[in-house]
């Protein structure tokens, strides 16, 4: 009885599932539509605010719900295991590919932009929750989705250094609740540096670093350098004759120019306790 039952609902799903994938191709323009609506062309297609404060809202309603469900569509097809959804030429597939380059300048351009004001951005539910959903998409296609791989291996560093990285900042709140809870402290950290069960941009952010550092060959050894000379710069009260290696690459960098030592390595510790796992089958790392 409990097999049978079993079964059925797994066909279900899958029937579920196939009967979404078959959207695919009409969904695409929607998202397409989606991303290219805005009267500045110039402007950042996600992000950039229309002028119309209650069209703005109503837009980013439709784009947060927009990449919840391509993200929740990646994920159900590869758990399903279903037929084609490897071939790059699937609707899907495609529509992601085309999207994906978007959803990079996006998140880089908010996160340098928006950087001296980042917490306050993210603190528009909407504006958090297209960034969580953004984040959660793009790790889903470098985990599961080979093909994604030229995509990301160009932009790794500048994606690490100049989205990752701010975002793994601690926040006030955060700083905050370390003095006034630190129980709820220390979760929120054993989520970021193990778990990614909270749907924060935080926790997003860092389980994109891991995907980066798992699929995108040269990604673990950079952050491990980059870390490194960040908390040595850092440790020298940010002297630029200590700007050496990777870092004269991101010297201009907002996350080195203008954070304080005390967030630099912070964030640089946060970076390495994410990796701490990977890190012990590479000790040429340490």
């Amino acid at each position: 009885m409990w097999l049978k039952t079993s079964q059925g609902v797994a066909s279900t799903l899958k029937s579920d599932v196939l009967r979404l994938y078959s959207t695919a191709p009409a969904f695409s323009q929607v998202l397409d539509r989606c991303l290219r609506f805005h009267p500045d062309p110039g402007s950042d297609p996600i992000f950039s605010p229309t002028g119309s404060p209650r069209m703005d809202s109503e837009i980013r309603k439709l784009k947060k719900k927009t990449f919840e469900f391509v993200r929740s569509l990646v994920e159900g097809l590869y758990n399903e295991g279903l037929g084609g959804y490897g071939d790059p030429s699937a609707p899907l597939l495609a529509m992601c590919k085309q999207c994906c380059p978007v959803l990079l300048h996006s998140l880089m351009g908010l996160c340098t932009n928006s950087f001296d004001r980042l917490e306050t951005v993210l603190e528009n539910s909407d504006v958090s929750a297209m960034t969580v959903h953004m984040l959660s998409l793009m790790s889903e296609l470098i985990v599961n989705c080979s093909q994604y791989f030229e995509l990301f291996a160009p932009v790794k560093e500048q994606l690490v250094v100049g989205t990752i990285f701010p975002l793994l900042r601690a926040t006030l709140d955060e700083k905050a609740a370390f003095l006034e809870s630190p129980r709820e402290a220390v979760n929120l950290g054993i989520d970021v540096c193990d778990e990614h069960r909270s749907k924060i941009c935080k926790s997003e952010a860092a389980n994109l670093l891991e995907g980066l550092c798992d699929h995108v060959d040269g990604t673990l050894s950079f952050i491990f350098r980059f870390s490194r000379e960040a908390l040595s710069f850092a440790c020298g009260c940010k002297e630029k004759a200590l700007c050496v290696g990777e870092m004269l690459k991101f010297a201009e960098a907002p996350f080195l120019k203008k954070c304080s030592t005390e967030t630099i390595m912070e964030t640089a510790m946060t970076a390495l306790s994410i990796l701490s796992y990977p890190a012990i089958e590479r000790s040429e790392l340490l």
